[in-house]
């Protein structure tokens, strides 16, 4: 799995879940060895239920593809998820 710096994606999708009902919690991403710490997002002031709802309402958007979703603050992963599907790499998508 790869672990990108925090994606900005996932903020512009927080207002239009403010209303969403949310998940319990999704407790704390998978410790790899790829140089990231990993935290609950509440040890992080983070809002569990807001931060967890993420993956779920992605997988809503019938004209979205998300490939992958990693929310880091303060240095360590806070949530990270992945979807099935076809993956592009960029720039080959864009090679003729």
């Amino acid at each position: 799995m790869f672990r990108a710096p925090a994606l900005a994606l996932a903020v512009a999708f927080l207002p239009s879940m403010a209303r969403a009902e949310f998940p319990a919690g999704c407790g704390t991403p998978v410790a790899m060895e790829d140089g990231w710490s990993v935290s609950e997002p509440q040890a992080q002031q983070l809002d569990p239920a807001l931060i967890c709802s993420i993956g779920g309402e992605l997988e809503k958007l019938k004209d979205a593809n998300p490939h992958g979703v990693v929310v880091a603050r303060n240095g360590v992963v806070v949530y990270e998820k992945y979807f099935t599907g076809p993956d592009q790499r960029w720039p080959q998508q864009h090679w003729g």
